[in-house]
This record gives structure tokens, sequence and C-alpha cells, in this order.
């Protein structure tokens, strides 16, 4: 399947390029036709979780950047900075992202899928659900 054909069909799916990349693996290799369309590099994980996380919430990238307090002017484009990859914020920025957005801050950061789904279900669980996890990962 061509570049430009699974770029197509992750828009249609409403998932980045990245996702499906990842979910077809080599389907979505360039065939000789495109080799001059080859898809830039997946953006960070920081990156992709940002953007996952805020869309999740509903929000544009303008409206999150006014919510965790920059400038109107610069809100979006800083926060599509941030999506893409071109700048990375500082903690006390990523904190507040975590924040506005109501995830663990760690779901942003960790590199562990498995680890990532539990930090976005830890705050629904009950505090004997918790106690529960606890005890069966503390052995």
């Amino acid at each position: 399947m061509s570049i430009k054909r699974c770029a197509l069909v992750a828009e249609k799916l409403r998932i980045t390029y990245y996702e499906w990349q990842a979910m077809l693996g080599s389907l979505c290799a360039p065939s000789d036709g495109d080799r001059a369309l080859a898809a830039p590099a997946a953006p960070p994980l920081f990156a992709q979780r940002l953007r996952q996380a805020r869309e999740r919430a509903g929000l544009t990238q303008q409206k999150l950047g006014i919510l965790v307090g920059l400038d109107e002017s610069v809100a979006g484009p800083r926060i599509n900075q941030y999506e893409n990859g071109v700048h990375q914020p500082r903690q006390e920025m990523l904190l507040e992202l975590a924040r506005v957005l109501d995830i663990p801050a760690a779901y942003l950061v960790t590199s562990d899928e498995l680890l990532a789904r539990l930090l976005l279900a830890w705050p629904r669980l009950s505090e004997a659900e918790r106690i529960r996890v606890l005890a069966l990962v503390e052995g």
C-alpha cells in the first residue's frame, strides 16, 4: 500500500499516520512509485501521547495552549510544535499540560505502552481496586 494511501486511510479512521503505520507495519512501507513521498520520521513518543491526550479531551491546540497559560498569540503554534516534536516543554509546562488534560504526567513520558494504559486507568479505579492492583504487582 502506498504511503499516500496509508495516510488517507489513517485520516478516515481519525488516527495518525504513525498509529496506522504501527498497526500495519510493512504494509505501509514506501513503494517504488512513492519514494519521493516518504513519510517523515515519527514524532517522539511524548509528542504522540500529548496529541492523543489533547484529542481525547476534545481540545484544539489553541485552547489547550491558552488553558496552560500561554499567550493567545503563541498558544496554538507552541502546542503544535510540542506535538510535532519540534520542541520539548520544560518540566513545569509538562506538569501543567498533564493537569489541564487530567492525566498523570508520567503518561506523557513513559515508553511502556502497558504502563501508559494503566496510568490512564488508575484515576478511574476505586481505592479498593487500587489496593488489589498494588497487592498483585507487589506480590
